[in-house]
């Protein structure tokens, strides 16, 4: 079925047709001061760090995410300035993003959606992403945390803006039915890696992580490990495990009881984190 949308329109105008007329969550003023600071080339990191400490609640989620998410700190961080200048400013935005697009989703159980059960999966890929990536290629490491969290986050959104088309969707996916992919794309016209690319846009995530997560299925801008793990749907998965065992070991040449034992070895971290995000 030829698509219904094309990448060169308008985002806003692909998410009306994809969400509806309602405009999508928006990010506290905060999240968006802070992550101008991050992007630009004079911000001061001791200035992301005095402003994030200022709000109680962001302060406390990201320290424990950053705390639950293997981003390689040594010991636990209690502080969040010292947090900030110990990260850097890549890991900073990764885990500022990952906690303002966690409390800017919908959270129900309508429609077949599951908020722990999503949290779970992406706390699971994000982990496993990184932690493979930090061994095959550290440059894009905090991208692939991010893109692997937030690869399905239209997903909660597509549930409640379309609860009976999209809910008729997942059900099939979940009974095995086919890949959710293939069956938005066929019935839909567009599938929920597109749509989080056009939410990214909107969100003005930078370039490469919105490409990453609108190409998670397909491969074209998304880093390896993220689209190796964009199967995953729990720590037992076999199938996907199988794809992702063959995947390292085609691109990277990683043999298959390293990758296995990689993303065993982060399987407390993510359910630390998805406890945190499922909160």
């Amino acid at each position: 079925m030829m698509r219904l949308f094309k990448r060169q329109q308008d985002p806003r105008e692909n998410l009306v047709q994809a969400l509806g007329e309602q405009e999508l969550p928006s990010f506290p003023a905060l999240v968006w001061t802070v992550l101008e600071k991050l992007r630009a080339p004079e911000g001061s990191l001791q200035e992301v760090g005095r402003l994030l400490a200022a709000d109680p609640g962001l302060s406390v989620r990201l320290l424990r995410t950053v705390n639950a998410a293997g981003t390689g700190l040594r010991r636990q961080v209690n502080n969040v300035p010292h947090a900030v200048m110990l990260l850097g400013r890549r890991q900073v935005e990764a885990m500022v993003l990952a906690v303002a697009v966690r409390d800017a989703l919908p959270v129900h159980g309508d429609g077949g959606f599951d908020s722990t059960a999503f949290w779970q999966t992406a706390a699971h890929r994000a982990v496993s992403s990184y932690a493979l990536a930090r061994v095959v290629e550290p440059a894009i490491a905090e991208l692939s945390f991010t893109a692997a969290l937030l690869q399905d986050m239209a997903l909660p959104l597509l549930t409640q803006r379309r609860p009976e088309s999209y809910a008729r969707l997942v059900r099939a996916w979940q009974e095995g039915e086919g890949d959710l992919d293939v069956m938005e794309r066929e019935l839909l016209g567009f599938d929920h890696a597109e749509v989080g690319g056009w939410i990214g846009e909107s969100w003005t995530f930078p370039a490469k992580l919105r490409g990453a997560i609108g190409d998670h299925h397909i491969g074209g801008l998304a880093p390896v490990p993220v689209v190796l793990v964009g199967h995953l749907r729990h720590p037992d998965d076999g199938e996907a495990q199988e794809r992702l065992v063959e995947g390292m070991r085609t691109h990277y040449g990683m043999a298959p009881e390293r990758t296995l034992r990689i993303v065993a070895s982060g399987t407390e971290q993510a359910t630390e984190l998805s406890r945190l995000l499922a909160a």
